[in-house]
């Protein structure tokens, strides 16, 4: 089909040219005929367009508001060498099909206005183009164009959209299928990419809402300034230091003292100590220490519990903190564990839940459990353990260190403090170099030590938090639900509509991961729910971009 664009450039230059581009992409540039200027030098003007419009089926006549009489008030149509004229009139006396547009706000002349070679146009049906509604416009000049109606061409549209419809439906679900897979076979675990894009989220929730210290928390630290008060190395030799802290504690009320210490060889200073912790135990005060290797220490036999000291695994953002430990033949509890609950025993570890025996609670809940797979820095925990893991929420430094939190401890031995140990769970650690762990708090890099990281574990076991990923039906619904989303949006025509859609979509999944943080404690599997989302956006475009291929193809095959 060949079509010939008539039009004034001083009238609907603009109108004309979005109307010749509609018609090339669609018919084919080389079968629409648009201006003068394709006329080649030399060549007779009115033979040229004569030749042309002979060769048309169809005559666009662009007619804008100048078209019939210019801003002069000539009436440019009455003019014999007026090539509109000469176009329109050709194409009216040969009978070849005439569509005039009406752009520009324009209203065709009346019949009396109009030279007896263009009084044919009055009777003519005519489309009138609204700026705020070109690209439609464009559309239905197209179908006309073509010879098809308005109703046909808005059913086959209608059907278009949804066999779309439809094909995205299965695509969300495919997408979402593939997520689903990916999850459970852990596909981003590779690279930690998962656990990285969820410690985002912790640390948006950890900025936006620090999570409050127990009340019942206290720190006493041996730092160098303590060291120097001493005047010696720290070594066995502090174990009677150790006995004077226990017994100043004792007399401020302290229900439970736990060192971060482990006391692995015997030494001429134990009975000492062996003898405050009697004394502690004789008033309803537990003694806690730890252990590195996990076997008991040689030196406090049963007079007091130890528990394994390891802390501070990195997980992307977060540090964690081991609960529980089942090794072959025993089960081995924390040191965190044990000074929030002291005398308790672990009786079972089911699920997501350590049941606890002789302990003032019986359930404590944890992150996630795993089963180590190679060596650990921490000799507490070998291959083969399944080990039951928290994710700890740091508490603000500032809070940790403040005057009523954190005591040093030669104050503590020389004077005693009813006022600040009474019914509290002390903390005793070192402040060193080598108990020194790097940890994001909010979105900062801090360095804290050992006692601190622990000091958050039995935290967030006192206030019974407990920081884990949603249950996998859940997981899968979202997936389900952000394949959906993916699919719907790229169905969405005006790019800028969608892109707008997308980035709200975006930063209302974000917020709804930082409040599920908080308030519900859940961490959301984030990147396998954006790879559901972008993989359905992305199948769909294919399917759309097949579908454009296809037009574009059969629109070539036309015949002319």
């Amino acid at each position: 089909m060949k079509i010939f664009v008539s039009y004034r450039r001083n009238d609907s230059a603009l109108h004309a040219t979005l109307i010749h581009d509609a018609i090339g992409e669609y018919f084919g540039e080389d079968n629409v005929f648009f201006d003068v200027e394709e006329i080649p030098y030399g060549a007779d003007f009115a033979n040229v367009i004569d030749e042309r419009i002979g060769q048309c089926d169809v005559l666009v006549a662009v007619i804008g508001p100048k078209w019939a009489i210019d801003d002069s008030g000539r009436r440019r149509l009455f003019e014999e060498n007026d090539f509109v004229r000469h176009e329109v009139g050709s194409a009216l006396n040969r009978n070849i099909r005439v569509i005039p547009v009406l752009v520009g706000g324009a209203t065709l002349p009346a019949e009396s206005d109009l030279p007896p070679t263009l009084r044919r146009l009055c009777r003519l049906n005519m489309p009138r183009f609204d700026d705020a509604h070109i690209q439609q416009n464009l559309e239905d000049l197209l179908a006309s164009i073509e010879g098809r109606d308005r109703f046909s061409e808005v059913i086959r549209t209608l059907r278009e959209h949804a066999s779309l419809r439809r094909r995205a439906m299965l695509i969300a679900l495919g997408a979402a299928f593939a997520a689903i897979v990916f999850g459970w076979m852990k596909a981003f675990d590779v690279l930690q990419l998962d656990t990285q894009i969820e410690s985002w989220t912790m640390a948006a929730g950890d900025a936006l809402s620090p999570p409050p210290l127990a009340d019942k928390l206290a720190i006493v630290t041996i730092g160098d300034d303590t060291i120097a008060h001493y005047g010696k190395k720290f070594d066995e030799s502090w174990r009677r230091e150790h006995a004077q802290l226990v017994r100043s504690l004792v007399r401020s009320g302290a229900s439970a003292v736990a060192f971060d210490l482990y006391l692995d060889k015997p030494s001429e200073f134990d009975r000492t100590l062996l003898d405050a912790i009697d004394e502690a135990r004789a008033n309803g005060v537990s003694i806690v220490f730890g252990t590195s290797d996990g076997l008991p220490s040689p030196v406090l036999g049963d007079k007091a519990r130890v528990g394994a000291l390891c802390i501070g695994t990195r997980i992307g953002y977060a540090n964690t903190a081991p609960i529980a430990i089942e090794k072959a033949d025993r089960r081995l509890a924390s040191f965190s564990l044990l000074a929030a609950y002291p005398g308790s025993n672990i009786g079972s570890v089911i699920e997501d839940r350590v049941f606890l025996k002789d302990a003032p609670r019986e359930i404590v809940g944890y992150s996630f459990a795993e089963t180590i797979g190679e060596t650990q820095r921490c000799g507490a925990i070998a291959q083969g353990d399944n080990v039951a893991q928290l994710i700890l929420r740091l508490s603000p430094l500032d809070e940790l260190r403040s005057a009523s939190r954190r005591h040093r401890y030669q104050d503590v031995v020389f004077a005693p403090a009813p006022e600040k140990f009474n019914g509290r769970i002390v903390l005793v650690g070192l402040e060193s170099a080598e108990e020194t762990f790097a940890v994001f708090s909010g979105f900062r890099r801090e360095q804290r030590f050992g006692v601190e990281l622990h000091a958050d574990a039995v935290n967030a076991l006192l206030r019974e938090v407990r920081i884990h990923p949603l249950h996998p039906a859940g997981q899968g619904t979202i997936m389900l639900l952000m394949a959906a989303i993916g699919a719907a949006l790229r169905l969405i025509d005006r790019r800028l509509v969608r892109r707008l859609a997308l980035f709200s979509a975006v930063a209302l999944y974000f917020a709804a991961t930082v409040f599920m943080y908080l308030e519900f404690e859940i961490l959301l599997n984030t990147l396998y729910h954006a790879f559901a989302l972008g993989l359905a956006c992305w199948g769909v475009a294919k399917i759309q971009a097949k579908r454009r291929k296809d037009s574009w193809h059969a629109a070539e095959l036309r015949p002319s």
